[in-house]
């Protein structure tokens, strides 16, 4: 089964994607240039890890998304839609309000720069695949 989807997000949202991006890996390469050549490897390791775990899970909800709207909804699933979309708020939440604090558990936890590499990773690691699906969206677009 092939997984097709509309990008759900417009131009202007790929445009802060990439800006993000650049600005945050060039901020990583001046600063980590001066650790030698370790910290950059692990830089870039950590954020190619991410992204590709990223792009995974986008992809995969954005597929979900769009089968969940191409299917009409009958009077049964009617009633189910409300509480699943309650859990996943609930869940989705607790996923800010923690992440909120990973910061500073991980300045308490790692040295530095390990803090550091994480941190300018995970921008990234976010924003890349944004980049890469909506790309992936005009192509399948394209082929239809």
């Amino acid at each position: 089964m092939e997984r097709s989807f509309e990008y759900p997000f417009g131009k202007r949202w790929v445009y802060a994607s990439v800006f993000m991006s650049a600005i945050t890996i060039v901020f990583a390469v001046v600063m980590f240039s001066g650790e030698g050549s370790y910290a950059l490897i692990s830089y870039f390791s950590f954020t190619f890890l991410g992204t590709v775990a990223v792009l995974i899970l986008k992809s995969y909800l954005y597929s979900l998304k769009a089968c969940e709207q191409s299917e009409a909804p009958s009077s049964e699933d009617e009633k189910e839609i409300p509480r699943t979309r309650r859990w996943s708020f609930i869940l989705l939440l607790c996923v800010a309000i923690a992440a909120l604090f990973v910061p500073l558990i991980l300045l308490m936890v790692l040295e530095p720069l390990w803090w550091l590499i994480c941190i300018t990773g995970y921008v990234p690691a976010v924003n890349i695949p944004e980049i890469i699906l909506y790309l992936y969206s005009r192509r399948s677009a394209r082929k239809n």
